[in-house]
């Protein structure tokens, strides 16, 4: 097999074809993660959740439910701050300068150091709130 990114988007398609039948019988979904790959062979971890039976929808747990109100209020108090523009002195005494915000993402704000102009990074909001409370 020559391993490339193309086959290796063919090879998820055919995945999640192949396991169709076993998501039904046993009321599951299955989702394969990031693949690594070289030469040599690939390597991935999956995913199985439950499914709800009335809706079908996964089941979400308590602590993933906490987690996502949790990363969702942390979101919307540094945003009220309107960080987007300003600049913080962090505790190494680094001038980060907050670039912007991508939806959906876990470590959802851009920032850059002024150091290192041009050169982005991403960072959680928790670690923003530190820096505005």
């Amino acid at each position: 097999m020559n391993i490339t990114k193309e086959t290796l988007n063919q090879f998820r398609k055919d995945f999640a074809t192949s396991v169709k039948d076993l998501e039904s019988k046993y009321g599951i979904q299955i989702n394969i993660g990031n693949i690594r790959y070289d030469k040599s062979g690939f390597k991935s971890n999956f995913e199985v959740k439950n499914l709800d039976v009335e809706t079908g929808a996964p089941v979400i747990s308590q602590i993933d439910e906490y987690r996502a109100t949790m990363m969702l209020s942390n979101i919307k108090e540094v945003l009220k701050h309107g960080v987007i523009g300003k600049k913080f002195t962090t505790v190494r005494n680094e001038t980060v300068t907050v670039t912007g915000y991508k939806h959906g993402r876990k470590n959802c704000f851009v920032i850059e150091l002024a150091t290192e102009p041009g050169k982005t990074y991403m960072c959680a909001p928790a670690y923003l709130k530190s820096y505005i409370s």
